[in-house]
């Protein structure tokens, strides 16, 4: 299954003033600074991703089911819901609105070996990049 593996995050674009904007406190992004990044993926079949984001010594999982409801988990524990959509065999997409903002995430399969995560916010007010290199 194309996304199944470990991705260890390599470079981050607009990381911290997306943080910002969605209101993450200061000290917790200057502490993220500091985390290595690491992310697990089983794609279990066609519809069904099961992730992991290791960040230090702590962990953030999410079963994500292409075109049905999933719940996500959010950077302050809190749940959302959203339908994720399948783009193409190696990309899909999760759009939702929470804590008065608006979500459009990208998962997409560069090559074999390379994973971009593409995190918009209020339709282009930050667009942050987060790439992966299998491991």
């Amino acid at each position: 299954m194309a996304f199944t593996g470990t991705w260890k995050r390599t470079r981050a674009e607009n990381g911290v003033e997306l943080l910002q904007l969605i209101g993450m406190p200061e000290a917790m992004i200057q502490a993220m600074d500091q985390l290595q990044f690491v992310l697990i993926l089983n794609q279990v079949d066609d519809n069904t991703i099961e992730e992991t984001l290791q960040m230090g010594e702590n962990k953030n999982s999410n079963t994500i089911k292409i075109g049905s409801t999933t719940t996500l988990v959010q950077w302050d524990g809190k749940r959302v819901n959203a339908v994720p959509e399948r783009i193409n065999d190696k990309k899909y997409k999760i759009c939702f609105n929470y804590d008065g903002h608006d979500y459009k995430f990208i998962r997409e399969l560069l090559k074999p070996t390379e994973l971009l995560d593409t995190l918009d916010i209020d339709n282009g007010k930050v667009v942050s990049k987060l790439y992966h290199v299998k491991s």
